[in-house]
């Protein structure tokens, strides 16, 4: 089957811009829906959206049968979704464990349109800005892209795990639409089998409520 522009339109696209959380639905009459460039299937018909994630921004097309030209195919103006709101965070692991003396990376994603003005990592004792320089042996890595273009995928590797590290460790990602944070759990075991997990030196709580109040002080 083939798949062409509907009467030469498809130079152009309508824009619908969605809040996260929310809902969208869009016309295709005798036809099926595909979204993104290699044009994922999404259904036939009406195509709604419900509880709109980022990951649901993109191109979306109608593609409709050919009445003319048998097994032919004809995609309509396309529609172009673009997804706002508040930060979103997705740990890829909220509980993690490593024996002393291994690497670990500590993975999370994020989505933020408007973009993000501001990210770090932090344990009880240090914190660590994506993209900088490595400190006892720990570093937040250059972002990543998360697949579409508002997300990203950041990591903080830990050369060698020391008891030190055990606890929890946070991430915290800041836009002009608000703040959001994901927590992972270090869980490190020692060669003769103790294990040490959530015991912090400080309040990690503590912390983040402190770094939220600085973070909305910058802002006035």
């Amino acid at each position: 089957m083939e798949a062409e522009a509907l009467n030469g339109e498809a130079t152009d696209s309508r824009k619908m811009e969605v809040q996260i959380g929310g809902a969208v639905t869009l016309e295709c009459e005798g036809g099926c829906w595909g979204h993104g460039t290699a044009m994922d299937p999404s259904g036939p018909g009406p195509l709604a959206l419900d509880r709109v994630i980022y990951q649901d921004a993109g191109e979306y097309r109608c593609v409709t049968p050919d009445k003319n030209l048998q097994n032919t195919w004809r995609a309509q103006l396309p529609y172009y979704i673009k997804v706002t709101g508040r930060p979103m965070v997705y740990p890829t692991a909220q509980f993690v464990s490593a024996n002393e003396g291994e690497s670990l990376d500590i993975a999370v994603e994020f989505c933020a349109e408007p973009s993000y003005n501001k990210l770090l990592w932090m344990s009880s004792e240090s914190v660590y800005i994506p993209g900088g320089e490595e400190r006892d042996g720990v570093q937040a890595l250059e972002l990543e892209s998360g697949g579409i273009e508002t997300c990203f995928r950041t990591t903080l590797r830990i050369d060698a795990v020391q008891w030190s590290h055990s606890g929890e460790w946070m991430f915290i990602v800041r836009s002009q639409a608000g703040v959001a944070d994901a927590s992972v759990s270090v869980n490190v075991t020692r060669a003769f089998g103790f294990s040490r997990g959530s015991t912090l030196a400080r309040s990690i709580m503590t912390i983040f409520y402190c770094l939220i109040v600085v973070f909305y002080s910058q802002q006035r």
